[in-house]
């Protein structure tokens, strides 16, 4: 919450947006603490960004059964006319849901891996040429092309820039966006000991290695490139403030509660607990 209250300290009503809200629950969490920390409710609204109406039908039953106020949350379909003159843009793990094209490299060149229907109604990789003059070639230009063991695979999205401009016109001309998800940077992403990718599926719970397995029940996903949503970012007119993980970044969130604890023993230990 300190680090809400430090990125919302403009002029009130301040704003927030998330976009892939699934269920609401971080939208429930966030006004919740925001909340308990003394924040009055007329100094902030909260916004989720949900396009497809059954999902914001969902989202509607959702936070009416919360335990916030009503109409705090609004659930809109589509971007403001105007941009709103600040907040923040708040999204977990939406970017790693994006589509996303599969390459592989043979005989010294990339080729793009599609899939096909086999026997028994099976499905199966195949190889094609990257179509010229796509984005997807225009991505594979910023590929090593040297080095790299044959049969290397990875995968390649292009959807970072579009998204990317889309979200920055939430807010003019100041704003912070929150991106929240499971990634690498490209050194890592393109690693060339990271020969299979980074596409697995969920099922029940449960790792999936077969993308084939399940079709339909299972959930697919891939690794963020946070090189290159950087990248689409600062195409946005936006540039970074942060990149870290999660141990850190809540080792430096939590640091003034320990400290807190520390200086205050047991008693403060205790009510400390209890708020957990």
């Amino acid at each position: 919450e300190k680090r809400f209250e430090s990125d919302l300290e403009w002029e009130a009503p301040r704003r927030i947006v998330e976009q892939g809200a699934n269920d609401g629950r971080l939208a429930i969490d966030v006004v919740s603490g925001l909340l308990e920390r003394g924040i009055d409710r007329t100094a902030f609204e909260y916004v989720i960004h949900e396009p497809d109406p059954k999902r914001r039908t969902d989202l509607a039953t959702a936070l009416a059964a919360a335990p916030i106020p009503a109409g705090l949350v609004s659930v809109e379909s589509a971007l403001p006319a105007q941009p709103f003159s600040a907040g923040i843009f708040l999204c977990n793990e939406l970017p790693d849901a994006f589509p996303v094209h599969r390459v592989r490299w043979e005989q010294h060149q990339w080729v793009e891996r599609r899939v096909e229907a086999g026997p028994d109604d099976t499905f199966q990789w195949i190889s094609e040429p990257i179509p010229e003059g796509s984005d997807l070639e225009a991505e594979i230009e910023h590929l090593p092309s040297g080095g790299m063991p044959e049969h290397y695979t990875t995968e390649i999205c292009t959807e970072y820039d579009a998204w990317m401009a889309s979200a920055a016109r939430w807010f003019h001309p100041r704003g912070v966006w929150w991106v929240i998800d499971y990634g690498l940077e490209a050194e890592d992403y393109f690693a060339p000991d990271r020969h299979e990718g980074t596409l697995r599926g969920y099922r029940q719970h449960r790792w999936a290695d077969d993308p084939f397995e399940a079709v339909g029940l299972t959930d697919l996903t891939t690794d963020v490139n946070f090189t290159r949503l950087d990248l689409a970012a600062r195409r946005a007119g936006l540039r970074r403030r942060e990149f870290t993980d999660q141990h850190h970044f809540l080792i430096r969130a939590a640091e003034p509660w320990l400290r807190d604890i520390e200086a205050g023993g047991t008693e403060v230990l205790e009510k400390n607990r209890q708020r957990l």
